[in-house]
C-alpha cells in the first residue's frame, strides 16, 4: 500500500488529498479531517484561481437633437411653424443606427396624434410618413415634432 500524496498550491482553495487504494482522506495543514464519504476517487480536477478580468468600458452615451413645432402645413400656403424649444434625448444603450419615424418620434416625445416633420434640402418642411428610414448620425436632416395642422 502506497501513498500518493498530491501538491497543494497555497493558491487553491482544495485541501491536500491523499489517496489510499480507492479511499480519500482529506488533509489541511497535515491534520486529517473527517472523511464525510466514503466513495471511490475517480478524476481529480484542481481549478487554478485567475486573476478576475476587469469590466470593459461602455462607450459614450449617445444624444439626438432636434426641435419641438406647432403651427400648420399647406400645399398652398407653404408651412407656418412657430419656433419651438430644442429637444435632447439621449438614445438607449443598444439603439440601431437606422431607425424608422414613428419610433423616432416616440423616442423625441411626441403624442400618437404629432407629426414628425423633416427638413428637405429647398427649405421646406415635409410629413415623414411612419415607415421612413431615419438615420440617427446624419447630423445634416432636421425634424421636428409636434401638433402641426395639416391643410391640403
Amino acid at each position: 500500500m502506497k501513498l500518493l500524496q498530491l501538491p497543494c498550491d497555497t493558491r487553491q482553495i482544495a485541501p491536500r488529498l491523499v489517496i489510499h487504494e480507492t479511499k480519500a482522506l482529506a488533509r489541511r495543514n497535515g491534520n486529517p479531517t473527517i472523511v464525510v464519504r466514503r466513495a471511490p476517487v475517480v478524476a481529480l480536477t484542481v481549478r487554478e484561481r485567475t486573476a478576475p478580468a476587469p469590466i470593459p468600458q461602455l462607450p459614450p452615451p449617445q444624444t439626438y437633437a432636434a426641435e419641438r413645432a406647432d403651427g400648420f402645413v399647406s400645399r398652398l400656403f407653404g408651412a407656418s411653424l412657430n419656433g419651438g424649444s430644442a429637444i435632447e434625448i439621449e438614445l438607449p444603450f443598444g439603439t440601431p443606427r437606422f431607425t424608422n419615424a414613428a419610433t423616432l418620434r416616440q423616442l423625441l416625445g411626441g403624442k400618437p396624434g404629432d407629426r414628425l416633420l423633416r427638413n428637405t434640402q429647398n427649405g421646406t418642411w415635409e410629413i415623414c410618413e411612419d415607415s421612413l428610414r431615419v438615420d440617427l448620425l446624419d447630423q445634416h436632416v432636421q425634424f421636428r415634432v409636434g401638433p402641426v395642422a395639416v391643410y391640403s
